[in-house]
C-alpha cells in the first residue's frame, strides 16, 4: 500500500515546489517517487505542466503576436504554458521575433552588457523580443561592437601569439573590443592554452605517466612522481577526461553532488578570469559563484536528457557515470564562467536572492548595490 502524505510533509513539499524545487529533487529529499509527488500536486491544483499542446488556432495566434513581442497577450492566451515552451514552439515553427525598432532602454542595456553576457543570455534577458541575429546586428550598427563569433584575422593573430605567453588581463588590454569571457571561449575554439596553464608545461612523456597511473595513484602521489602541483595534476586529468569516481568511499551522496565535483576545469578557468581574487574586494579568500544556479543547471540537464535516469548514486555503473559526466560538462560549459567572491559577500548574495533560481541579472544588481555602498556595511 502506498505511503500516505502527512500534513506536515505535504506542507513542506508545497513550500519547496513554490520556491522552485523540481519533483525529482523533492523525490530524493522525501524518499518518494517523482510521479507520486507530481500526482499529489496535481490533485491539489498547483502543479504547472510545461508541456502544452498547441492547436492550429494557437499557432496562427503565435504567427501574429510573437514577432511583435506582445507577451501580455501571449501569456494571457496560454496561461498553462511556460515562456520557454512558447519560445521553443515559435523557434520550431520558424517564427522569428525580429523588430523594426529597438526600445531606448533595451539599447542602453545592450551597450552596457554586450561584452558581459553571451548572445543566448542577452536573448533571454530581452524575453524573445529580438533574435540573436538582431542583437548582434544592432550591437555592430549602433556601437561598432564585433560579434563573439566574428573574429578577424588581426584579432586571431594577436590571440594566437599572446594568449599562451602573457596573463589574461594583458591579453584583454590588447584586444579591448572583446570581453574576457569571449577571449577565453575563442581561445578554446582555437585550442590555445593560457599563460597560466602553460606555466606548468606538459609533454607526451608526462601525459603517459599520468595515463598509466591515475587509476591506482592519488593526485598527491602523482604530484610527487611527476613534479607538478596537485592542482596542475587535477586540471590535466580533466583535460584528458580522466575522471575519478569515489563510489567506494561514498564521497558523493547523490548525482548532483558528484557532478559538482567534476567541475575543476571550469573552476580553474573561473579563477583565472577573475585574477584569482574576489571581483569586489580583491580578497584572495573567495568562493566561486555560479551566475546561473548549479541546481537549476542540473535540473534542466536531466529534464532535457530523459535517457539519463535519476537514481541512488551507488546504483550507477562506471559507464553510466562517464556518459553522464561528459554530457553534463558539455552542457555546463554553455553557461558563463563563475565569479570569485569573498565568502561573506557570497553568503549575503544568497541570503538576498536564495539559491535555487539565480541569474546573471541578480548578480549585476548585487554588484551595483555593493559599489553604491548600500551593502558594504551589511557584509
Amino acid at each position: 500500500m502506498a505511503r500516505q502524505f502527512t500534513k506536515e510533509e505535504l506542507s513542506m513539499i508545497i513550500e519547496d515546489y513554490k520556491s522552485g524545487m523540481k519533483p525529482f529533487e523533492m523525490a530524493r529529499k522525501y524518499s518518494r517517487k517523482s510521479a507520486s509527488i507530481i500526482n499529489k500536486l496535481k490533485s491539489l491544483g498547483i502543479y504547472e505542466n510545461s508541456n502544452y499542446r498547441f492547436t492550429n488556432d494557437d499557432i496562427e495566434f503565435l504567427r501574429k503576436e510573437y514577432p511583435v513581442g506582445n507577451w501580455d497577450a501571449i501569456m494571457k492566451r496560454f496561461p498553462n504554458a511556460t515562456r520557454n515552451s512558447i519560445v521553443n514552439k515559435a523557434y520550431k515553427l520558424g517564427i522569428k521575433a525580429d523588430y523594426y525598432f529597438w526600445l531606448e532602454n533595451d539599447l542602453s542595456y545592450l551597450k552596457e552588457n554586450y561584452f558581459k553576457y553571451t548572445i543566448d543570455e542577452l536573448e533571454k534577458h530581452f524575453n524573445g523580443r529580438y533574435s540573436k541575429d538582431a542583437i548582434q546586428t544592432q550591437a555592430y550598427k549602433c556601437f561598432g561592437y564585433s560579434t563573439d563569433d566574428d573574429w578577424n584575422d588581426e584579432e586571431n593573430a594577436l590571440l594566437e601569439k599572446y594568449y599562451p605567453t602573457i596573463p589574461i588581463d594583458e591579453v584583454c588590454e590588447m584586444i579591448p573590443t572583446r570581453s574576457k569571457n569571449a577571449i577565453i571561449s575563442h581561445a578554446r575554439i582555437l585550442n590555445l592554452y593560457s599563460y597560466f596553464y602553460n606555466s606548468t608545461y606538459w609533454n607526451e612523456e608526462l601525459d603517459k605517466i599520468l595515463i598509466d597511473n591515475w587509476e591506482h595513484m592519488s593526485d598527491e602521489e602523482l604530484s610527487v612522481i611527476i613534479g607538478k602541483p596537485k592542482l596542475s595534476i587535477m586540471e590535466r586529468r580533466h583535460r584528458l577526461h580522466l575522471m575519478r569516481v569515489h563510489k567506494d568511499s561514498l564521497k558523493y551522496s547523490d548525482i548532483s553532488k558528484y557532478l559538482r565535483g567534476q567541475l575543476q576545469d571550469w573552476k580553474n578557468k573561473s579563477m583565472e578570469s577573475c585574477n584569482y581574487e574576489c571581483v569586489l574586494t580583491s580578497s584572495k579568500d573567495f568562493q566561486i559563484h555560479h551566475l546561473y544556479s548549479f541546481s537549476q543547471i542540473v535540473s534542466d540537464f536531466f529534464s532535457n536528457n530523459p535517457d539519463f535516469e535519476i537514481k541512488e548514486f551507488t546504483e550507477y555503473t562506471q559507464e553510466e557515470l562517464n556518459k553522464i559526466t561528459c554530457a553534463f560538462i558539455a552542457e555546463h560549459d554553455k553557461h558563463p564562467l563563475g565569479v570569485c567572491v569573498r565568502k561573506d559577500l557570497h553568503d549575503l548574495f544568497h541570503n538576498m536572492y536564495g539559491r535555487s533560481m539565480n541569474t546573471p541579472e541578480q548578480w549585476a544588481k548585487f554588484v551595483e548595490h555593493y559599489r553604491n555602498s548600500s551593502l558594504k556595511n551589511t557584509a
